[in-house]
């Protein structure tokens, strides 16, 4: 069977959105038919490990490159810290500290006792004054040449053989119990070793830092390429990011050249990212281009959590993620204050706040920001200190009314944010920085953009004041945004890139052209058309195998590879309404399957719902469509104003009025509404 390993070293434990991409991708690795493995930091924990997907415990370092240390060899290190630092005459100074810190507190406290330790002072001391003048006269006896001068010697000697033996046995224990830390390179060489990797098998690598993107090529160039499996490398950060900038190596553009040079790409190694913001930086780079991909996590686990009634409660306000300063956690107490007097005492809202630091005491102003927080009750502002587990974390987000995600606008101007996504997928209204990625990702209906984050409170109040509207938008536009981030969707992704980048390469390079006998060389970059088709579902689920007509027209747009998308929809009485869901999971698979026979660049599907029908344009007759709806009668009028209230996404209308689309198709409408 052939293999599909998820490489992520840096995963030790639930922190951040490691497990759940690696866990998620896994799945969908499975669902294809591979076998999936996930090969983790060596202190990833026995009981996170799934039971239906093999988990190999093997890196030494994390993305940084830093060794991950297990408790055990902390305590080895710890205990090497102690050997280096001369601890027999630590022990006798804490000792002597001790003794006289005792006679001061007796001297003080105990009257009685002090009388006697007086006593037994001035007899030490004068025992001390006896012992010190015989040794001044045995000093003064003419031995200094015979037996004392002899005895000096000896002791000089067996000190100074001490000191060496103590100092030669401190560093062979250093060095014996000093942990041996692989690099991420010798790692990588070992366990692809013994899992017996093939050519046919994929390995996906989503967090990764461009050190070690360079010892991936090292490795690769290397090793005969017919034998090694295909390498895709999601790269998250910007190329003015400072992690990028100043990672040590030959740099992120000798490594693309290198790839592009040595021919690793795109056969063996691939890249991706997540915005087309980043793409489109990535690609100036070199001639290795990018491809976008969704950001996956386990979207079963939105569906089994537990919806809890809200009703007569206060309004719950969620903060996600771990408490660092990019993601704006140090604005939150300033937040929390300006809420408090009017909305948070009074028990109109609560919070919940995430607030696990990401490294050890926390980052910058975060450890100050958790304590002004700690100050409120906990039945009003919760903080939770720890990284939660996957059914917790989705849990929280079930029961959040909104997400405040107070970010730095500059760190995530073209960075994704994994609680974003699953914030829009659970269907709730969030609160995000304008001029960012997340800003990009909403719009009014759903979401409130501060441009500062003075205005976040203001912000906070308008969705509560207008929460059920944004909660109603926020839930439709989840359906499609699920669809979007589906780890089966990244799966397809990876494993038809080749075949894309191939296509894209044609596209670039063609050959000059005959035109009126005269010969045109096609010298300017072209960008890709993106055709809107519109299409009754009805007809797919119907007569998709008995029109040629429309199997010809996929078939031209897979051979020109066009940027596909596509608008679906139902006109039967009998798919709409109430019966929209079976009629959305019977349509999808049709979709998928005809699409990828073709070939047909399908970039984003809506498959949308009527809407209830409280426009009636044109001053048509409310009570005859009423009565029609009621009876179940067809007419003109009723698909009129059904079509009048189809529910368009907020993300499709944004497309339509900013004129992306090339070409709208208007395929396969039957009906004599349109």
């Amino acid at each position: 069977m052939k293999k599909f390993i998820v490489i992520d070293h840096s995963l030790c434990n639930l922190q951040g959105h490691h497990y759940e991409c690696s866990l998620s991708v896994a799945e969908a690795a499975a669902r294809e038919g591979y076998e999936p493995i996930i090969i983790t930091n060596k202190i990833f924990p026995q009981s996170l490990k799934p039971d239906n997907i093999k988990v190999i415990s093997a890196f030494d370092v994390d993305w940084f490159d830093n060794p991950v240390n297990s408790n055990q060899e902390h305590n080895i290190i710890e205990f090497l810290n102690i050997l280096q630092n001369n601890p027999l005459d630590k022990l006798s100074e804490r000792i002597i500290y001790q003794v006289q810190f005792y006679f001061k507190y007796w001297d003080l406290t105990q009257p009685k006792l002090k009388l006697l330790l007086e006593k037994i002072q001035g007899s030490l001391s004068r025992l001390i004054n006896w012992i010190q003048e015989d040794i001044k006269l045995l000093r003064s006896i003419p031995l200094s040449n015979t037996l004392w001068g002899l005895f000096k010697i000896i002791w000089g000697l067996i000190r100074y053989i001490l000191v060496i033996f103590s100092k030669k046995i401190n560093q062979a224990l250093i060095k014996l119990l000093t942990p041996k830390t692989k690099s991420f390179k010798e790692s990588l060489s070992q366990v692809l070793e013994e899992i017996k990797f093939s050519s046919d098998d994929e390995i996906f690598i989503h967090t990764i830092g461009i050190y070690q993107v360079e010892q991936v090529y090292h490795y690769l160039v290397d090793r005969d390429l017919s034998k090694m499996p295909r390498f895709h490398i999601l790269l998250r950060r910007d190329i003015d990011d400072p992690l990028v900038v100043y990672a040590p190596g030959m740099g992120l553009k000798a490594i693309f050249d290198n790839c592009y040079n040595s021919q690793l790409w795109p056969d063996k190694i691939q890249f991706y990212t997540d915005t087309d913001e980043l793409i489109q930086r990535y690609n100036s780079l070199s001639e290795v281009k990018l491809q976008k991909i969704p950001i996956p996590f386990r979207q079963e686990k939105l569906q089994q959590t537990t919806q809890i009634s809200t009703k007569n409660k206060p309004i719950h306000i969620v903060y996600l993620g771990d408490a660092r300063p990019e993601k704006g956690y140090h604005y939150l107490p300033s937040i929390v204050e300006s809420l408090w007097t009017d909305y948070i005492q009074p028990c109109k809202i609560k919070l919940t706040i995430q607030s696990n630091f990401s490294i050890e005491g926390g980052e910058g102003l975060i450890p100050q920001a958790r304590l002004a927080l700690e100050r409120y009750p906990d039945s009003k502002v919760k903080l939770i200190k720890n990284a939660m587990s996957a059914d917790d974390y989705y849990q929280l987000l079930a029961e959040a009314d909104m997400l405040v995600l107070p970010y730095d606008s500059h760190s995530y101007r073209f960075r994704t944010s994994g609680v974003l996504t699953e914030a829009l997928a659970a269907g709730k209204p969030v609160i995000v920085p304008e001029n960012s990625w997340l800003g990009k990702q909403v719009d009014s209906s759903r979401a409130s953009l501060y441009k500062n984050t003075d205005e976040i409170p203001e912000k906070v109040i308008y969705i509560i004041e207008n929460l059920p509207q944004f909660s109603d938008s926020a839930k439709i536009f989840s359906q499609g945004w699920l669809e979007q981030n589906s780890p089966d969707n990244l799966l397809k992704t990876l494993l038809s890139s080749q075949n894309t980048i191939k296509l894209d390469n044609i596209a670039s390079n063609k050959s000059p052209i005959e035109i009126n006998h005269q010969i045109v060389s096609n010298d300017t970059p072209e960008t890709v058309s993106k055709i809107l088709l519109v299409i009754e579902s009805d007809f797919l689920l119907d007569n998709e195998t008995t029109n040629p007509s429309f199997i010809n027209q996929l078939d031209y747009l897979g051979l020109c590879g066009y940027d596909v998308y596509g608008l679906f929809f139902t006109n039967k009485i009998e798919r709409k309404g109430n019966n929209y869901e079976p009629f959305y999971h019977q349509v999808y698979p049709v979709i998928d399957r005809i699409f990828q026979e073709f070939s047909v660049n399908l970039k984003q599907r809506w498959i949308v719902n009527y809407n209830s029908s409280d426009i009636i344009p044109y001053a048509l007759n409310t009570k005859e469509y009423i009565k029609e709806v009621l009876e179940e009668k067809n007419s003109f009028k009723r698909d009129l104003i059904e079509r009048y209230n189809l529910g368009i996404p907020s993300d499709l209308i944004q497309l339509l009025q900013s004129n992306q689309f090339d070409v709208i198709f208007l395929n396969s409408i039957i009906s004599y509404s349109i």
